[in-house]
């Protein structure tokens, strides 16, 4: 089972005779990076086991221009994050989680549902340390 690629630049198509095949390995993918206006047009891929075609599925990509600017921005808060060491944010941040208490001491820091996800934290903290002490107690009591 191999797949092919054509190409048909600028058009919205089905018609194979205008298109022409893609380079590339046989099976592979097809990645276009970064996209260009040439790549506008219908890209067709084609299964095939030995010479008869399976199946062919038709992509049409319409490439417009954007504001390089702001992508080119964005591109670079990412790369830099992933340049950070572990741990750490693009900021340089210390590299540890901040505590309870200072959590708490942010204003704003104790909203309905932050004081809701608290109690339930705390109470199935609860739950576990009785599940835990009773367990003790059930195998301590077995014990001869």
């Amino acid at each position: 089972m191999r797949h092919t690629w054509k190409f048909a630049m600028d058009l919205r198509t089905r018609d194979l005779s205008l298109f022409r095949d893609l380079r590339g390995d046989a099976g592979s993918s097809l990645v276009l990076w970064p996209t260009r206006g040439s790549h506008r047009g219908t890209y067709a891929c084609q299964l095939a086991h030995q010479d008869d075609v399976l199946a062919r599925k038709y992509f049409y990509l319409n490439v417009t221009a954007s504001s390089q600017g702001a992508e080119t921005e964005l591109q670079d808060m990412f790369r830099a994050i992933l340049r950070s060491p572990a741990g750490q944010g693009a900021g340089g941040a210390e590299g540890r989680l901040p505590g309870l208490s200072e959590l708490l001491a942010e204003p704003d820091s104790l909203h309905k549902s932050n004081v809701v996800l608290l109690m339930v934290g705390l109470a199935l903290s609860a739950l576990l340390g009785t599940l835990l002490l009773g367990g003790v107690c059930h195998w301590a009591k077995g014990r001869p």
